[in-house]
Parts: C-alpha cells; structure tokens; sequence
C-alpha cells in the first residue's frame, strides 16, 4: 500500500456560529490539512494528510461574520456525526449563552464528547465549552480580558489565563484568539508526533516555543471605584507602557504621599501598585523578543 494509505486521518470539525471569529475557523482549517502534505510538497515527497476538516454549523446555512463577510459552511451538523476533533471557535466578544444557537452547540459538543471526540475551543470559544459542563473542576484557559466575566459565569471551571493551552485530555483549551496557530502545533504534536510539528513548524513559519499569555497581560484593574486621583493614575500608567514606572516617580507627579498612594490604590482596585507597573512595562516589553 502506499505511505499515504498508512496514515490514520483524524476526523476534524470546525462548528462555526453566526459569533465565530472568521481567523479562528480558517485559520486552524489551513493549518490542519496542511500537516503532511506541505512539508511533503517541499521534499518532492507523495503527500500524507494527517486530517480530513470540515467546516459546519447547527444548520449548514450562510454564516455571517463581522463586516458583512460570509461563508457557507461545508455541512449541518448531525446526531450521527463522528469525529475525533471537534473545535469551538473565538465567538470574539460577542458571546451569547441566552441564544438557541450556543444551547443547541453545547449540546451536540457534550454528546460528540461522550462519543469519544476530543473536544477544543479557541480564545472565548472556551465559555460555550464551560457552558455544556465538559470544564467542570477541570483546568482551562481563555482571552486573559475575559477572566473575570469566566469566572463569574463557570466559578466551578478552575480558569488559569496564565497559560497558552490547557489540555485535559477530553477537552483542549486555548487562550487569544491568535493562539489558534499554538493549538493546532499542539494538536499536531499530540496526534501525529513529533516529527510531524517540527516539519509543519519549519514550513509554515510557526514558533512551536511554549509560551505563556502573561507575556502579553495587561491587568484589568477596577475603575468604577471613582476615585479621580487614582483613576489618572491608571490612566498615565496605561499611556507610558514600557517606560521604567516608580512609587516615587508616581508619588511626586500626582502629589501624594507615597505611602498614601500605595494604600489608596491597593483599596481601590484590589491590585498593589508596584505589581501593576511592573506587569505593564513586562507586557510591553517581553512579546518584542
């Protein structure tokens, strides 16, 4: 038989909704059937796919996205569907667990979970995932912005938006919207080896280094606490990222004591001063190299 007959394909099933970031389904899309076939191109070798997607929705229809652009997914989805993968996309900000749709996805990707499939989402894909029980005391990541609203929503979801990827085995989780690229090397490197990710990092340019979301946090504090002094504090701290913020610096520009500061700050949004100057010269800092 030939070397591609040999190759197991995993089924994938990208379920997009009328929310779905368009980047967060196509992207993925490419990715995965792309993976040994490529690489294989490159080395004049016969393609091996690793992954048969589609691309579906609760009803086949038209799907629109953001800016009026559409698509037409490749099926419906159906009670009889069998897949290894199935992939939630970002829903961007625009999540909606009132509507029919998200019901009606969260109960097929439960069913499609106790039928075996793996289940993963992207960016805030990750609150339909948490919606349909499958995350309950399990770890998981999302969109470091959404941290708060997650855990409002899911408290029984052990949420961690430090990390990149949480993988508990049944249910795959990834965080931004671009960490698509990170959870597809991750699928890659778990389904198909090794070697497999390495090609398919080194033909589509994709850094397979482990990295952390906190690289790129910037912290959410409270501002509804009206404190103005304290509020141009915030807002001078998020104009200067990147320049070597100080308590004494702080201090002498909004003419409060230094002490008074830290105190007043840490009482209006929960955070201590120097952790929050420090994270903001981080954040703009580490992702430049």
């Amino acid at each position: 038989s030939s070397a591609a007959s040999d190759v197991y394909k995993r089924q994938v099933n990208i379920l997009a909704s009328e929310n779905s970031l368009f980047s967060s389904v196509f992207g993925p899309f490419d990715m995965l059937i792309q993976a040994g076939v490529f690489w294989n191109s490159l080395q004049k070798k016969q393609p091996t796919p690793y992954f048969e997607v589609d691309i579906s929705s609760i009803d086949g229809s038209e799907i629109q996205g953001m800016a009026g652009a559409k698509f037409r997914p490749h099926r419906k989805i159906s009670n009889d569907d069998k897949y290894d993968i199935v992939l939630i996309p970002s829903e961007g900000m625009n999540i909606n667990p009132t509507s029919d749709s998200f019901k009606d996805r969260a109960e097929y990707i439960v069913k499609m979970h106790d039928n075996g499939s793996v289940i993963a989402s992207i960016c805030t894909g990750a609150f339909l995932v948490a919606f349909s029980g499958l995350l309950d005391k399990k770890t998981a990541t999302t969109h470091w912005a959404f941290e708060h609203d997650f855990k409002s929503l899911y408290p029984e979801v052990k949420i961690d938006t430090k990390l990149l990827i949480a993988d508990t085995g049944s249910v795959i989780t990834a965080g931004g919207v671009s960490a698509d690229q990170d959870l597809c090397m991750h699928m890659i490197t778990r389904f198909c080896g090794h070697d497999i990710a390495i090609q398919t990092a080194r033909c589509t340019l994709v850094n397979r280094t482990a990295r952390e979301q906190s690289l790129y946090r910037t912290f959410a504090v409270e501002r509804n606490h009206g404190l103005r002094d304290i509020l141009k504090c915030q807002d001078f701290i998020d104009e200067n990222l990147g320049d070597n913020l100080s308590i004494e610096g702080l201090s002498k520009l909004f003419s409060i004591n230094r002490r008074t500061l830290s105190r007043r700050f840490k009482e209006a949004t929960g955070h201590s001063l120097i952790t929050v100057s420090y994270t903001h010269l981080r954040a703009h800092e580490t992702p430049e190299h």
